[in-house]
């Protein structure tokens, strides 16, 4: 019964907890990242196929 129900619903209250409790870090962070490194944050980059593959 605990392991079913009680520990689903403690570890969703929980996440949900740390997620509010961390997310004016996450995005202080995310801003600092901007304001360093620029934009776009995530980028492609085109590679050169080996052959044979």
């Amino acid at each position: 019964m605990y392991k079913r129900f009680v520990k689903r619903c403690l570890d969703f209250v929980l996440s949900l907890i740390a997620l509010i409790i961390l997310s004016p870090v996450l995005l202080i962070v995310a801003l600092l990242v901007r304001c360093k490194l620029g934009s776009p944050i995530i980028f492609k980059q085109q590679r050169s196929r080996i052959l044979g593959e």
